[in-house]
C-alpha cells in the first residue's frame, strides 16, 4: 500500500573507548580535569540516542531529571 511504513523492530547496540591518559596529556596532565571530562562524556553518551523516526514509532531516550 502506498503510505505504509512496515516497523521494524531493531537493536541498537553502540559502544565508546576513552584513552584516560591520552585525555589527561591533553587535558594538560589535570587529573580532576580528566575526571570531570570523562563522566560528562559518559552521561551525554547514555542521554544521547539517533533521533530518526521519533514521531513514527514513538522511539523515545528516557532522560533524567
Amino acid at each position: 500500500m502506498i503510505g505504509t511504513i512496515e516497523m521494524a523492530s531493531s537493536t541498537l547496540y553502540r559502544y565508546a573507548n576513552i584513552n584516560v591518559d591520552a585525555l589527561k596529556t591533553n587535558l594538560g596532565g589535570s587529573a580532576a580535569a580528566t575526571v570531570e571530562a570523562t563522566l560528562a562524556f559518559i552521561r551525554a553518551f547514555i542521554d544521547s540516542m539517533p533521533t530518526g523516526k521519533q514521531n513514527t514509532f514513538a522511539a523515545r531516550t528516557l532522560l533524567r531529571q
